[in-house]
């Protein structure tokens, strides 16, 4: 963690939580984040507490065509139990298959929490969920009645069923992160809350499985339309209520950061699909390690994959009784929803004060060995001391590597790309894990073991993490800062007024290193801190120093140029590079002429004034007076510019028009330079001609990457 010695002027994050630009969290944000954790683990799926489920179908009649085929083990060995090993099998291929796509899920859902924001996804998500419980109740139903169906329709409603439910969940879900900017002292425990409710929701099947065992006679489906209505009727208002809006969201970031965000960072499918690309060429620049980590990633996120979906019958061949099952799979899913209440949390807190995310990382993953390592010795044990202990292992394993791939992603990935880099890296986890499916069930199917095929793949994952560890060890493969695009590094350069991540270090007062490692940080604080620098009398001066080294026309500290000046250099270097070597935009507009008639009247507005060519000296106060509506003006000032200067105070403050003046004039001076200046100009009541409305307009060519000057630029510069 040591700084750059050569970095005086680095302070590090923001030290005083009091500053002037302090952001208090209220009592209120706390209220509706806890309100929101209660609807979330509500409807929080099926793949969490799939064991318990997976006994509840099985009694219902869900595939019990496998065991008229008498498939893969034809009848159950007991005669009180209502489910055949082939109707097991079946059933845990297909909610293992499920929760696989699921991993897809995850990043769709970070789609659309930027698209729609937190408050419709949270809500449309417990809608999708409700939907989805309500096919399976008509499934249930169906069953229960003893109504005919195929095997081919049962399952494919068995399956849209258990999709929109967990699809639902997992939209739901990311609204968590709708919260970031209301607490933004407490991001890592969001976070950690985001990942536990999915812990949480095994506590429903249980819940379920005591409205079913109450003696009011109720079936399966009766109980899961309750659950729908539920759903509908407490967890989706809850939602709509609790999740800030898109607007909360926006105006909490620009309070906390004192800079605006943008409404949708995803813009349509076109920008989903640029997130993607963008992700994929992060992701190639380590290919080899991303490959590796993925590997062991697959084979540790399938290590209780007896445990998750076939509880019962593994219980049943390590104690040889039928009660037994019941009762591990109830003791799985009341450590899951406690062990990810408390534990997970708690992580993801503890992981989170490493300042730098690969030592978090490394502590994931020897917490990853030793959990693996007591599975792997224990599951087989027919002692209840024991279990226990096997399986909140398991359980602590699955919260441990959703935390090391988020981690993961932070160090190769900057803030506003670590979404996509997770969702791609769990995805690819996700699809990979077919592959361990497959061989595990062959060996059950083949062997008829339950405890054999959960010790093979610990055994396999804890050989895979010791080759991982030596390898991280001495190649040290992981960047000391996250991997920045082209794009990436001009983003964050505009926010300091230049074209480079090196220029913007230099504005910022830190070392090249330093710069890097804030701006790339997580942290509220860290990101504040490199505000603060960036808005100080001495990063002006820089950046005007930035400036003067990077312009091609040379200028000096005492001396300006005139606007013809620079008209006439640009016109020099125009004419000294060639057409292909040069913005378009580099020559000085056309004199486009202004239309009159015969007479040359028609520029004139009888009672008005007249239309004439403006300059950027003319026009300035009147383009400053209607952008920012100081000085009288009887109108409004324009409103997203308006909305981005009010933390300056009121239209007249004169801090404010020194600021507007100083962001409108620069555009006025290349419009005229580049463009063409269009005024009224009217008779004022002194009888000095002025200006009382002007017109900017930029001819084919003219702009920069759709702007009128690209910050970085020599125009710009």
């Amino acid at each position: 963690d040591a700084e750059d010695p050569a970095d005086p002027a680095d302070p590090g994050p923001c030290p005083d939580p009091d500053g002037a630009r302090a952001v208090a969290e209220s009592p209120a944000s706390w209220l509706r984040l806890l309100l929101f954790f209660a609807a979330a683990s509500l409807s929080g799926g099926v793949i969490p507490g799939q064991n318990v489920y997976s006994r509840l179908f099985c009694e219902a009649g869900l595939f019990s065509y496998a065991c008229r085929d008498g498939a893969g083990g034809g009848e159950s060995d007991d005669d009180d139990d209502a489910c055949c090993p082939a109707q097991w099998l079946l059933l845990a291929n297909v909610m293992n298959a499920l929760s696989c796509i699921m991993a897809f899920s995850f990043f769709a859902a970070g789609l659309l929490f930027d698209m729609l924001g937190g408050r419709l996804a949270g809500a449309g998500g417990c809608a999708v969920n409700a939907l989805g419980f309500v096919v399976l109740a008509s499934l249930m139903g169906a069953l229960e009645a003893g109504a005919a169906t195929s095997p081919a329709s049962e399952t494919a409603a068995f399956v849209l069923g258990v999709l929109l439910v967990d699809v639902g969940s997992m939209v739901t879900n990311i609204s968590f992160y709708g919260f970031l900017w209301h607490l933004p002292r407490h991001q890592a425990l969001v976070l950690s809350l985001s990942n536990c409710v999915l812990n949480v929701a095994a506590f429903v099947p249980l819940g379920l499985r005591g409205m079913l065992d109450g003696g009011h006679g109720r079936g399966l489906a009766d109980v899961l339309f309750i659950y729908a209505a539920a759903i509908m009727l407490v967890a989706t208002p809850v939602c709509w209520y609790s999740v800030p809006s898109t607007d909360e969201y926006r105006s909490r970031a620009m309070e906390v950061l004192s800079l605006p965000i943008p409404a949708r960072t995803v813009k349509g499918l076109r920008g989903a699909v640029d997130l993607v690309k963008k992700a994929w060429k992060i992701l190639r620049q380590h290919a080899g390690l991303h490959c590796f980590t993925v590997i062991v990633g697959t084979l540790t996120w399938m290590a209780p994959f007896v445990y998750m979906t076939m509880t019962d019958p593994m219980a049943r061949e390590v104690f040889g009784t039928a009660e037994s099952g019941a009762r591990l799979a109830t003791i799985y899913n009341l450590c899951n929803g406690y062990l990810g209440l408390f534990v997970g949390p708690l992580l993801g807190v503890v992981v989170d004060r490493f300042r730098r995310p690969q030592s978090g990382v490394k502590l994931m993953g020897y917490i990853i060995v030793a959990t693996l390592a007591v599975v792997a010795v224990l599951c087989p044990v027919p002692s209840w001391d024991l279990q226990l202990v096997s399986v909140s292992s398991s359980t602590i394993n699955q919260i441990s590597i959703m935390l090391f791939l988020v981690r993961y992603a932070i160090i190769f990935a900057p803030p506003d790309r670590v979404g996509s880099v997770t969702g791609l890296f769990v995805a690819g986890v996700g699809f990979l894990s077919f592959v361990p499916i497959i061989a595990l069930s062959l060996d059950i199917a083949v062997n008829g073991s339950y405890v054999r095929p959960q010790r093979t793949i610990c055994i396999i994952a804890l050989a895979a993490w010791f080759a991982y560890i030596v390898y991280v060890r001495r190649a040290s493969p992981w960047p000391e800062t996250p991997v920045l695009l082209p794009e990436d590094e001009r983003k964050i350069a505009r926010m300091y007024g230049v074209g480079s991540i090196e220029d913007a270090a230099y504005v910022s007062g830190k070392s090249v290193p330093a710069f890097r490692r804030l701006s790339s940080s997580s942290s509220v604080l860290d990101q504040r801190a490199l505000l603060d620098a960036a808005f100080t009398g001495g990063a002006a001066e820089r950046v005007m120093e930035v400036a003067r080294r990077r312009s091609s026309i040379k200028s000096t500290r005492s001396s300006e140029l005139s606007t013809s000046e620079i008209s006439s250099a640009l016109r020099r270097r125009s004419s000294m590079v060639a057409d292909d070597e040069c913005y378009e935009g580099d020559a000085p507009s056309p004199e486009y002429p202004i239309v009159e008639d015969g007479d040359g009247n028609s520029n004139k507005i009888e009672g008005y004034g007249a239309i004439r060519r403006g300059t950027a000296a003319t026009s300035r106060e009147c383009i400053v007076i209607a952008f920012n509506g100081h000085g009288g003006y009887g109108g409004r000032g324009e409103p997203s510019f308006c909305w981005m200067m009010e933390t300056l105070g009121e239209p007249d403050d004169p801090k404010r028009v020194a600021v507007a003046r100083s962001v409108l004039a620069p555009m006025l001076s290349c419009a005229e330079l580049v463009g063409t200046i269009l005024e009224m100009r009217v008779v004022g009541e002194d009888g000095r001609e002025v200006t009382a409305a002007s017109c900017t307009a930029f001819h084919p060519g003219s702009l920069e990457n759709g702007t009128v000057m690209e910050t970085g630029s020599d125009r710009y510069y």
